[in-house]
């Protein structure tokens, strides 16, 4: 359904594990560079999460089709069964599918979006907010259903997790065109926008439908509750990390600044302790070139 215009991978292998700077901070093509050109997907090979939550939802849909295991009484998301007993159904209800269709569409979601996400983020934060986004779909789908007569409706699916990537990948990279059918190029802020309304439709509407809209519209908005959050939270701890770092600096000050300046002295030009430490505040300790390390590491030896 949805084609990529995404660039080439380096053929150097790819971090995964995370920085302090914030995943909204961190463009989800950072790593990929090259000409642009038209592919079919990510272009990119599937990171070790990606490649583990779709063994497992192929492996569960196997075992459920075709080998005629039926879990949906057991693992579903039954609204009117949850509490207190069955809290683990937030979770298992993300791994059930009813169809070919069902589970082929979300798994093609998971691996054309999933895939840019979890190079960008690492595999830890790309999987937290996976789950995030899926067991918050799960709750409002919930909570609907107790208050408006789906008490005992079955909840499967992982779209509410796969609405949360969409969301991601629209707010880190709102222009990047995909093509609909591999025919029609949308912009993804566009593309995430046209969901929204879709599934407001959707669920306000009286038709019969058995797409749960409730866990597609909550699973974007825990994902950008946690991408909001994410991007603060981060901001402060960053702040409270140049501020004990200062803290420690200034205790030391006399010993620091000596009439030399450093026991290995610091060039004409070259940053203070201060200035560094407001760098960090503000870009992350990644941000230091290799001097401004060394002038770090020196001063806080004295």
């Amino acid at each position: 359904m949805l084609a990529g215009n995404l660039r080439e991978r380096t053929p150097e292998n790819s971090q995964q594990e995370p920085t302090d700077r914030g995943i909204m901070q961190t463009n989800p093509f950072s790593r990929f560079t090259g000409r642009s050109s038209f592919r079919f997907g990510p272009g990119a090979s599937v990171p070790p999460m990606v490649r583990l939550l779709l063994g497992i939802n192929i492996g569960v849909f196997i075992l459920e089709w075709l080998a005629g295991w039926h879990p949906i009484s057991n693992f579903a998301l039954i609204p009117g069964e949850l509490w207190p007993y069955k809290l683990y159904t937030l979770v298992t209800y993300m791994f059930l599918h009813g169809g070919i269709l069902h589970i082929g569409f979300n798994m093609f979601m998971l691996w054309m979006f999933g895939t840019a996400i979890e190079y960008a983020w690492g595999s830890q934060l790309f999987l937290r907010y996976y789950f995030v986004c899926g067991i918050g779909g799960g709750i409002c789908q919930a909570l609907v259903g107790l208050a408006f007569g789906g008490a005992n409706i079955p909840i499967i699916g992982a779209s509410a997790a796969i609405m949360g990537l969409l969301l991601a990948y629209g707010m880190m990279y709102p222009d990047q065109v995909v093509y609909l059918y591999g025919l029609i190029g949308i912009r993804m802020k566009y593309l995430v926008v046209g969901l929204v309304l879709l599934d407001l439709i959707g669920a306000l509407g009286r038709g019969g439908s058995t797409v749960a809209h409730f866990a597609h519209l909550g699973g974007m908005l825990f994902g950008w509750i946690y991408l909001n959050l994410d991007s603060q939270l981060n901001g402060v701890v960053r702040r409270m990390r140049a501020t004990f770092a200062r803290r420690k600096m200034d205790q030391n000050r006399e010993r620091v600044y000596r009439q030399s300046g450093w026991s290995s002295p610091r060039r004409p030009g070259e940053a203070s302790v201060d200035e560094i430490l407001e760098k960090i505040s503000e870009h992350g300790i990644e941000s230091l070139t290799p001097r401004e390390r060394e002038i770090l590491r020196d001063a806080s030896r004295h």
